[in-house]
């Protein structure tokens, strides 16, 4: 299964034009090291495309889309959406692509294990993938 980023195409994203935006200047700690850099998918687009000397060491992270987009309309800094996602802010003007002919594939693995009684919402993303 591919994520979506992939396959709808553009997945970079900045502010829009006319605002103050830099990259984020702050991250906790814990956030600088190797393995979370190496695995999330703006370094992974970053290296992938031959730009990670761009990426700054220091950085926001949240585990949620929606207040990424806004810390990103907010001028925080830059990420990679899932372009499906990114299209209503994009459409807002609120995003700009900032590399229309550039992104990411990147594999997804989902795995499970087996409960006796499964949530509902559970059963449905194990049926999408099946």
């Amino acid at each position: 299964m591919r994520s979506r980023c992939g396959r709808a195409g553009r997945c970079w994203w900045e502010r829009a034009p006319g605002a103050a935006a830099s990259c984020a200047r702050w991250s906790p700690p814990s956030a600088s090291s190797t393995t979370t850099r190496a695995t999330t998918p703006r370094f992974a687009f970053l290296r992938e495309h031959g730009l990670s000397s761009a990426a700054r060491r220091r950085r926001h992270l949240v585990n949620n889309p929606d207040a990424l987009a806004e810390m990103v309309a907010a001028g925080l800094g830059f990420t990679v959406l899932d372009a499906e996602f990114a299209a209503p802010w994009l459409a807002a003007g609120r995003l700009v692509n900032l590399s229309p002919k550039r992104w990411l594939d990147q594999e997804v693995a989902l795995a499970w294990y087996p409960r006796h009684e499964m949530p509902s919402y559970f059963r449905a993303l194990i049926d999408s993938v099946s």
